[in-house]
């Protein structure tokens, strides 16, 4: 595996390349399977929503993650601060398909637990959700020091059936 670079993606310019692959990676098949909406995002739904949400919410932060050899775009890490007041914060992570298995899902969780800590709002709990079948992701999780602290059953109506997630958390 090659260096990473880590990129904030900036509320105040929108970059339709790095727009272009945030809605892309996401609406991948193999990666849409793992979140709660399997949904294939057009151009016009992704500006709104940049309009709409993203580009007034202080709270909400990503990062588009670089493979520095190629110098493309592999994920990305996304903050929400659900709570300044307990100091809690939600993280996710989406790799493209074309560079599962290859050491990224590790180094980026690595990378956002180290960068959290550089937030101007103090964290105290870095936390997430996860199918309970993602056996992949939650094995890196847990060797980030991630913890399962419960079960949320039958929490998503998803392609016809309810899935269970568990509520995964770091204290920082």
């Amino acid at each position: 595996m090659s260096g990473l670079r880590f990129k904030y993606f900036y509320k105040d310019v929108y970059n339709w390349k790095e727009a272009d692959f945030l809605r892309m990676a996401r609406s991948h098949p193999l990666v849409s399977k793992h979140l709660f909406e399997s949904k294939n995002i057009t151009r016009v739904e992704q500006e709104d929503w940049f309009e709409r949400i993203y580009k007034d919410d202080i709270d909400h932060k990503i990062w588009i993650v670089y493979d520095e050899e190629i110098s493309a775009p592999i994920g990305y890490v996304q903050y929400h601060i659900d709570s300044v007041i307990h100091k809690r914060c939600e993280v996710g992570y989406v790799i493209h398909p074309l560079y599962f298995g290859k050491g990224f899902g590790h180094a980026l969780v690595d990378w956002s637990i180290r960068n959290v800590t550089t937030f101007e709002e103090e964290i105290h709990k870095l936390w997430l959700t996860v199918f309970t079948n993602n056996n992949i992701a939650i094995k890196i999780y847990q060797k980030n020091n991630f913890n399962i602290e419960g079960i949320y059953r039958d929490y998503i109506y998803k392609d016809g059936i309810y899935r269970s997630v568990f509520m995964m958390s770091l204290l920082i």
